[in-house]
């Protein structure tokens, strides 16, 4: 699979990046991005980042127990803004879907 070798580049790059901080906030900009209300999002809050890892052509970022799992699909992306953009996630048709802040380190 010709997307493969990016996918395992960037859970690297978050591997490095994100265990060992603490999700800060996660904010929801479009519903069809969250594919469970069993744990609400604000769940996420205040829980420690432990693993990034690459299942198949999805990423997984493992939360104290939780499991937030994505896949970048047809021209799917992910951005990386540190500091984080201070403007409230709102809906709308622009491509933000969930925004995930996380402190420390």
């Amino acid at each position: 699979m010709p997307e493969m070798p990016e996918v395992e580049g960037l859970a690297s790059y978050l591997a490095t990046n994100l265990v060992g901080r603490t999700v800060a906030s996660a904010q929801l900009a479009a519903f069809s991005a969250l594919k469970t209300f069993e744990v609400p999002l604000s769940a996420l809050q205040g829980l420690d980042i432990t693993a990034v890892e690459r299942r198949g052509k999805f990423l997984a970022v493992g939360v104290d127990g939780l499991w937030l799992a994505f896949h970048l699909a047809r021209a799917g992306w992910l951005t990386w803004h540190d500091p984080v953009p201070a403007t409230p996630v709102r809906p709308s048709k622009g491509p933000l879907a969930l925004r995930i802040v996380a402190e420390g380190v």
